[in-house]
């Protein structure tokens, strides 16, 4: 099974790493972190589909915190997919009444 560091994104083969060999960050310290940066770390995920479900959470939480990091993505990425998923998510936050950013 394939594994990354949270930081980097860096592959990793052991399950059980600790310290990434690549950056030097703790897996440790992010179990710490709160929900939200994780959640915007993965936008920055190799896999796809873990950016496209990182898209769809920050979406659903309606969170105004996120549009930054998701015009980013929009911006930056190659794939149409996620900018298209990027763009709606922005648009559906804006739309949003709560008022959690």
């Amino acid at each position: 099974m394939r594994y990354y560091c949270p930081n980097c994104w860096h592959d990793v083969w052991n399950e059980d790493f600790d310290i990434c060999p690549a950056c030097g960050y703790s897996r440790k310290e992010h179990n710490e972190d709160d929900y939200f940066k994780r959640v915007i770390n993965a936008l920055n995920h190799p896999a796809g589909e873990i950016r496209h479900l990182a898209i769809t959470i920050l979406e659903q939480r309606c969170d105004k915190q996120a549009i930054p990091y998701l015009e980013r993505l929009a911006k930056e990425s190659k794939d149409p997919s996620l900018t298209k998923a990027a763009k709606e998510a922005i648009a559906n936050i804006n739309g949003c009444n709560n008022e959690k950013g």
